[in-house]
């Protein structure tokens, strides 16, 4: 009974009703398959599932050392601190959940950076995983960065900043948009580097509480891990540029209407909305979005600052005399977003390597 404005969901309804079953199964919802299924398919179906289970625990244990299962449920695995739980789901999905043991909230931090990539390299390599979908165990989805952490690496100089938190952050996001398709499932709060990991997924589905920007600026900092090259990348130039310079968050039907997020849905349907987008991108019933591509006027004036001086220049030089009327010139952040996203599309490297490098430098 899942309302949604997608219009593969409306048109594959068989497709969508068996994932809706199969869902209320997985989350424990009272579902009589004995009524139908006989009990040999039914038999069938649940060894089949022990099986799978089994395989993929076997999978983990063995190509992510973190990812070890002291007490997991059948066709779970969690990792070494128990912060990541991976659950198998039909149609080809891993639903992991992310719940930091030792943090009221989830944050890009030293537990997340040593145990998530070797989970999603695994994910990566298990032939049995077609999408994977990231969702949070607690009110918010990532709040951003650790921030003893990153003061810890402050401390010993720019350069650790630039290896330790942004090139290693950046290295992660970009194995993370390389690989399979993934999905955030985005509830509360998705800000600074919870942005930046929403940014390096394929598809972004958005509970009406969520909230994502780059507060960044706010510190006096800019993204550090790909949200000067990925955000206007997705959503454009224009809109990115006020997001980055101010670090206002977009609400879901804000993040919606710009193209931030691809769907909405309530609260209590976040999980059930992500998994059957899930099954239906894994089964090709609904295609993955490509980034870059806008239409109309927005797409002229898109086109015109990546291809044309005159209008780039333009462009930037209203968003810099926007800054010095509000700051005198007394917060270089903002000015330096500028000038890194600027060189970026002057040289042709935003999103690729060369643009990564100038926002970590």
């Amino acid at each position: 009974d899942l309302p949604s404005k997608n219009p593969m969901l409306r048109k594959s309804a068989k497709s969508v009703a068996v994932g809706a079953v199969r869902a209320a199964s997985t989350r424990g919802l009272a579902v009589s398959a004995s009524k139908t299924l006989p009990r040999a398919a039914l038999a069938a179906k649940n060894a089949a599932q022990r099986a799978h289970g089994a395989a993929t625990r076997r999978s983990f244990a063995a190509e992510a050392a973190p990812a070890k299962a002291a007490a997991a449920a059948p066709g779970t695995v969690t990792s070494k601190s128990g912060s990541f739980k991976v659950e198998m789901k039909p149609g080809g999905v891993a639903m992991v959940t992310m719940d930091l043991k030792d943090k009221p909230m989830n944050v890009l931090g030293t537990t997340f950076l040593d145990e998530m990539p070797p989970i999603v390299d695994a994910l990566e390599k298990d032939p049995a995983v077609k999408v994977i979908v990231f969702i949070s165990g607690k009110k918010d989805f990532i709040a951003g960065a650790d921030i003893p952490m990153f003061a810890e690496v402050a401390v010993r100089g720019k350069e650790a900043v630039k290896v330790e938190v942004c090139q290693r952050a950046q290295g992660f996001f970009n194995q993370m948009e390389a690989g399979k398709p993934k999905i955030a499932a985005i509830s509360g709060a998705a800000l600074g580097g919870g942005c930046e990991f929403v940014l390096a997924c394929h598809y972004r589905v958005a509970a009406l509480n969520a909230s994502i920007g780059t507060p960044e600026v706010q510190l006096g900092l800019l993204p550090g891990a790909g949200g000067t090259q990925r955000l206007p990348k997705l959503i454009g130039i224009q809109a990115a540029l006020p997001m980055l310079m101010t670090g206002a968050a977009k609400k879901a039907k804000q993040a919606k209407s710009l193209k931030l997020v691809d769907m909405t849905c309530e609260v209590e349907q976040l999980e059930a909305c992500a998994l059957i987008t899930a099954q239906n991108i894994a089964s090709g019933a609904l295609k993955i979005p490509k980034r870059g591509e806008f239409k109309g006027t927005n797409g002229y004036v898109e086109k015109a600052i990546n291809e044309y001086s005159f209008a780039r220049d333009y462009v930037f030089k209203q968003a810099k005399q926007q800054v010095m009327k509000s700051t005198s010139g007394n917060y270089p952040a903002p000015l330096q977003i500028i000038n890194v996203l600027k060189k970026s599309i002057e040289t042709k490297s935003l999103g690729k390597p060369r643009g990564y490098e100038l926002e970590a430098d």
